[in-house]
């Protein structure tokens, strides 16, 4: 089997996990650590990247960075390196946040976009797991109504 072959079917069993429990994952009560935990990190271990840093490297060169909140400054929920360079950054949503739409995905869009842009980062990701919207960071949009509309 081929590493696309495997990555495959992992993320089909996470999908058909998500899908056979969906009520109890979209309910006020799944938070957002359980919803990193369960399927944000595995569906990108199955990518191929090193969530929990398993090749021991050092901190300098981790491939995935997992940020937390620090004296109240706020990062995105993942940095997503090759070498010490940032490629692209990643925030989390549990599964009841409509990320596409209304004032929730709105505010974690633009502010995701904004830490991209301020990085140079040419493309950002934010995911509730049911959903993944990539966004073209290159342009810089003042307008959060902008932000959204640039969603690929």
């Amino acid at each position: 089997m081929t590493n696309k072959e495997e990555a495959f079917k992992k993320v089909q069993a996470l999908a058909g996990k998500f899908l056979r429990n969906r009520e109890r994952y979209e309910s006020p009560d799944f938070n957002e650590q359980s919803t990193r935990l369960e399927f944000i990190n595995p569906l990108f271990e199955a990518l191929g990247w090193d969530i929990g840093n398993n090749k021991q490297n050092s901190p300098d060169y981790q491939e995935v960075v997992i940020e937390k909140t620090d004296g109240g400054k706020k990062r995105p929920d993942y940095t997503f390196r090759v070498g010490e360079k940032p490629r692209f950054y990643v925030e989390a949503k549990k599964p009841g946040v409509h990320i596409s739409k209304g004032k929730e995905g709105g505010q974690a869009s633009y502010q995701l976009r904004r830490y991209a842009w301020n990085s140079k980062l040419a493309l950002s990701i934010v995911t509730n797991f049911k959903e993944i919207i990539v966004y073209d960071c290159t342009k810089n949009r003042k307008n959060k109504k902008k932000f959204r509309r640039s969603a690929i």
